[in-house]
């Protein structure tokens, strides 16, 4: 019969920096059981995940390993925990606005195009700055973005050209939904601008891939659009 020196427990330890100081994380990976902390320096980190490690290993003989990455890990996951639970406006506004709002146009079954509206999640104000959700990935990670926020305090809306181009939903941003009239036959985009956005869009004078196929998506459809009326 096999005996628990024959087969140890196996258990990592690791740590990484977070802002000014350190994350630690200990790990028994036989019994699935976990401590973890921060720290001020890297050296009380090491030795904080150090003896965490002996203290899983309960007086018992055990494989302890260093595993750097495993205290990385976690602490995305604790902060994509964070996240998701974290208010999202702040508490010092008598109405805080929680979202903004965006527009794009999308086509309905008969083929006209229809003007909907998108929320983009708010998740921390300063002094001059809106950040935003315009992403969330399934991992919890999410891409943020941000507007001016004396603009939008001032006027209730404001342009957000860091967003790529007109056609985002977050190139112009709302305080609160703005009115739309659902079912109305959107006009057709100027082919003269589109083009002009997609040069300008294109890597060689600065700008991004991404940002170029969707422009060029966008010229290619209004153009294809144009010539359906003209036969």
């Amino acid at each position: 019969m096999a005996t628990a020196t024959e087969y140890p427990d196996t258990i990592t330890w690791g740590r990484c920096r977070t802002g000014r100081r350190f994350f630690w994380t200990a790990r028994n990976l036989t019994a699935d059981t976990e401590l973890y902390d921060w720290a001020d320096t890297r050296d009380q980190a090491e030795q904080q995940a150090h003896v965490a490690a002996l203290k899983l290993a309960d007086g018992q003989y055990a494989s302890i390993r260093v595993l750097h990455a495993a205290a990385t890990s976690k602490l995305k996951a604790i902060n994509a925990a964070k996240r998701k639970a974290k208010p999202l406006s702040d508490s010092t506004e008598s109405s805080p606005i929680t979202y903004l709002y965006g527009t794009f146009d999308t086509e309905d079954d008969r083929g006209r195009l229809v003007t909907q509206v998108a929320s983009f999640r708010i998740v921390r104000r300063t002094r001059q700055r809106v950040y935003y959700v315009r992403r969330e990935h399934p991992d919890g990670s999410v891409q943020l973005g941000y507007v001016d926020r004396q603009t939008l305090d001032a006027e209730g809306h404001v342009r957000n050209y860091a967003a790529g181009g007109w056609w985002a939903p977050d190139f112009h941003l709302y305080a609160q939904p703005p009115d739309v009239e659902q079912g109305h036959v959107a006009p057709a985009p100027n082919l003269k601008t589109l083009k002009q956005a997609m040069r300008a869009a294109h890597p060689d004078v600065g700008g991004s891939d991404e940002s170029f196929i969707r422009a060029r998506a966008a010229y290619e459809h209004a153009r294809a659009r144009t010539k359906g009326k003209t036969r």
